[in-house]
């Protein structure tokens, strides 16, 4: 991971599913607070909307449209299947 943050690449780490989740988490997250950088998780479901992704408009009581930014936009961020949702369940 550290060599594809130091060539401003991108790094898909694998391992057994439900096992490494959480190091995966863990260690991606140790990275962004490492390099000072923001971390956002991104649960894919199979619901899973444009706007969960990459964010939305919310209409403030001030009567102003304030951006939501979604996770895609985080520099660090793991994109993990939600619990039940693995592809091994449906077989």
């Amino acid at each position: 991971m550290f060599v594809a943050l130091l060539a401003r690449g991108h790094c898909l780490p694998e391992g057994v599913p439900d096992v490494t989740k959480n190091t995966k988490t863990l260690a991606v997250r140790t990275l962004a607070t490492v390099t000072g950088s923001s971390f956002a998780r991104l649960q894919l479901t199979p619901n899973l909307m444009p706007g969960d992704t990459v964010g939305t408009l919310v209409w403030r009581p001030s009567e102003t449209f304030d951006v939501d930014i979604g996770p895609v936009f985080a520099p660090a961020g793991p994109a993990e299947e939600a619990p039940g949702d693995t592809h091994a369940d449906a077989a």
